[in-house]
């Protein structure tokens, strides 16, 4: 049987402006708001206010806002702490989650953020909140309700000294804020750790030295991250208790949980020849060193990348690395159960660590220079990782650095190991260790043979909602050669070796074939792998498995299955939002027999200064069909019935719309489910059409956006298991689409045709 090829459309995506209007400040119909709120957080802002009226060595005031709950972007304050020409959003320096118990003894979040303000404006806040306290007592008796808020928003010009619009931002103000206070660094550091400061706009050497610490430019890795000694921190939490807003711990080791594998004398040894290269595509691996002696070292390019001449580097030095670049190169050769159709690969592998560990410092500074001098290289293999686990309320300094890569380069992926537990850990669940918390990247975790989670495996999410890892693939796992990979590591004989350092690559080999071979922007490709990953039914344990366990055949994820349509989009946000309303999905007796499910993949800035709030855009998708609104207008019902942003969502809680809609991630997964039994199909609405919008939104409007690239994959499954792609393809092409179909033999072929010598006589 032919495969089913997957469509690519073209050409139908239009840019729309936000149709929002500002409108006046609402609240929820219950609104109800006590005076007494206001006496508290005076008493709170005047001893912050005392704080810093004494010099503190810094030019202005670090102020922590504590709210109720988790809020978005338009539930930050906007009267509070406002200076001259400032938006608030300028002044954050950091935000973080605190975790409290309700009334009934269950945990909730709340957001805390520390803005950085001049001293006077603390004091003109606390003279505005006393003026507003007036006014509430004298117009208001002490109370605020909802209906007062909309006599409020229709009739009045002022309230007392304020403008209305300002009276009801302080009131939307206060009524969210449950505290003020200032940071205390009180983090128990062991030894030299990395540690972020926050940005205070001056220079960092003379910042530091006003507290006593003399630091050189090569411990400086940015203008807020340091490596600094034990007793350096503790003289800046001494002096400064202030000024730290994250730190690491610096040394960091590689965490295989079985490096001692036995040779495998039962499996065939190399032949005393290997094939030579031919113009395969080329990944690259940062790893420990390589051993250029093996067989098959023709194939991979090696660079030592270790400068300390005092270092003795032997075997053990270069066995995880060697390992990864086999499977990279050619390792369904000794594993024909992962056979995965994607043929072999060449490597640039570079070596920037040994058996004994890495510095985590020297590590980020070391992947920036590879990178920038390695642009030819589009998908990057990383199977380092650090023993101990990720913070939950910031990214670690070498993710944010792999993050920043990749916004900055925009044609580049790093594959990244999620880790591993080790064996004396026994039961406990631990987080996944640095850099596995990188968003940008595809994270992988270890499952066994028989799909279940390795024993090994350490866990998401991420700064508390972010989806991590992205998915799981076969490491091994288990005492017998059966139940783990099979590589050779340097020397004659394969061994069997078992973590996620050894699953992670053949992510890199699925990656690497869809973007050098297929020619999909790595957007497409990411969405793909993942929507293979995540099919009808995500798994339950998305901690450990993420989006899913990935097919192991490379058609599995580039192909569509029979009564399945799959296409894909690739764009850029050219404007608040991209939409087409009109998707020919077939129609059957006046009804669609389909159910639908869609993937989205974006790369956004990223600022680890932001904490929890670290992705700086937004990117939202809905599918579905046409309906008309209840002010006539067309738009979409979203099969996942998302309605962010619209007004009958107003009452969403920011946390439910992180943890459900998994808004601010830069990954998308909607999808139907698709009953056992009876499939049912959906009526037509007002239209014989369905519609996409991407909708972006950014935290700061600073012009991060930039048109930033997006890949969205939508899978349409026929209830009754008819292949009618030939009609979509038809109908797409008849409203204006731009269809291409994607033919894996012959992008195959033209792939291996660009890459042929040309040999002149």
């Amino acid at each position: 049987m032919n495969p089913i090829p997957i469509l690519e459309l073209k050409g139908g995506m239009r840019p729309v402006k936000n149709e929002g209007g500002g409108g006046g400040v609402s609240f929820p119909k219950k609104f109800h708001f006590n005076v007494s709120v206001v006496d508290w957080l005076i008493e709170r802002l005047t001893e912050v206010h005392q704080y810093w009226s004494v010099d503190r060595g810094i030019a202005k005031a670090l102020v922590n806002v504590h709210y109720k709950r988790v809020v978005p972007k338009t539930g930050r304050i906007s009267a509070l702490l406002a200076e001259n020409g400032h938006n608030q959003a300028e002044t954050i320096r950091g935000a973080r989650f605190e975790t409290l118990l309700d009334d009934n003894g269950e945990p909730y979040h709340r957001h805390v953020f520390t803005h950085y303000v001049e001293v006077e404006t603390i004091a003109q806040t606390l003279k505005c909140l006393e003026g507003f306290k007036s006014v509430l007592d004298s117009r208001f008796g002490g109370n605020v309700e909802y209906q007062d808020t909309v006599e409020i928003n229709k009739k009045s010009d002022r309230v007392g000294a304020y403008s209305k619009t300002m009276f009801l931002k302080l009131l939307k103000d206060v009524d969210s804020v449950a505290d003020f206070s200032w940071p205390n660094d009180t983090t128990a550091f062991e030894g030299e750790s990395v540690v972020s400061i926050y940005d205070l706009n001056t220079d960092t050497k003379q910042l530091m030295l006003n507290f006593g610490v003399q630091i050189n430019d090569d411990r400086i890795y940015n203008k807020t991250t340091l490596r600094l000694t034990l007793d350096e921190i503790q003289k800046i939490q001494k002096n400064a208790p202030f000024l730290i807003s994250m730190g690491v711990s610096n040394i960091n080791e590689i965490p295989p949980v079985d490096e001692q594998s036995t040779p495998q004398t039962d499996l065939p040894l190399f032949a005393s020849t290997y094939p030579k290269p031919n113009g395969e595509p080329i990944v690259g691996v940062i790893d420990t060193q390589f051993d250029t002696s093996v067989l098959f070292a023709e194939w991979v390019t090696f660079e030592n990348r270790i400068t300390d001449s005092a270092i003795q580097l032997d075997h053990e030095d270069s066995a995880h690395g060697t390992a990864v670049s086999f499977i990279i190169v050619d390792g369904p050769s000794l594993n024909p159960n992962l056979e995965d159709g994607c043929g072999r690969f060449r490597v640039r592998h570079f070596g920037v660590a040994t058996k004994h560990g890495f510095r985590s410092f020297e590590i980020m500074q070391e992947i920036r220079r590879i990178v920038k001098a390695n642009r030819d290289i589009k998908v990057w293999n990383l199977s380092l990782g650090t023993d101990a686990e990720t913070s939950e309320n910031f990214i670690s300094p070498s993710a944010a650095e792999l993050d920043a890569l990749q916004h900055e380069f925009d044609d580049i992926i790093f594959v990244v190991a999620g880790t591993n537990k080790r064996r004396e850990a026994g039961s406990a669940t631990l987080r996944m260790g640095a850099p596995a918390d990188s968003l940008n990247s595809v994270v992988v975790n270890s499952v066994a043979f028989n799909d279940e989670s390795a024993s090994y495996t350490r866990v998401g999410p991420v700064l508390s909602f972010f989806c991590k890892p992205d998915v799981a693939y076969y490491g091994g796992d288990g005492h017998l050669s059966d139940e783990r990979i099979k590589v050779y590591n340097g020397g004659l004989l394969p061994v069997a070796v078992q973590g996620t350092s050894y699953a992670a690559p053949w992510i890199a080999r699925k990656l690497a074939y869809m973007i050098h071979i297929l020619g999909f922007p790595r957007e497409v490709a990411k969405a793909l792998l993942l929507d293979s990953a995540a099919e009808w039914r995500r798994p339950e344990d998305v901690n450990r498995k993420g989006y899913g366990i990935v097919p192991r055949r490379i058609e599995d994820i580039v192909n569509s299955k029979t009564g399945e349509i799959k296409f894909f989009i690739f764009g850029h946000a050219e404007e608040y939002e991209m939409r087409n309303y009109q998707l020919p999905v077939p129609l059957q007796n006046g009804v669609f027999p389909f159910y639908a499910r869609a993937t989205l993949a974006y790369f956004p800035y990223c600022d680890r200064h932001q904490g929890v709030d670290y992705t700086c855009t937004e990117m939202d998708v809905r599918l579905g069909r046409i309906e008309k609104n209840d002010k006539d207008k067309y738009t979409v019902r979203d099969i996942k019935r998302n309605r962010q942003g619209e007004e009958k969502s107003a009452s969403n809680l920011e946390e439910n719309a992180r943890k459900e809609l998994r808004k601010w991630d830069n990954v998308k997964h909607l999808s139907e489910r698709i009953p056992e039994k009876r499939k049912v199909a959906k009526e037509r609405l007002d239209s014989d059409f369905w519609g996409l919008r991407v909708i972006t939104k950014e935290r700061v409007s600073d012009g991060r956006r930039n048109d930033l690239a997006y890949g969205v994959v939508v899978t349409l499954h026929e209830i009754n298991g008819v292949n009618r792609i030939d009609e979509f393809e038809s109908a797409c092409l008849a409203n204006g689409w731009i269809v291409n179909r994607v033919n894996v033999t012959e992008r195959v072929e033209i792939h291996n045709k660009a890459e042929e010598e040309i040999q002149f006589e």
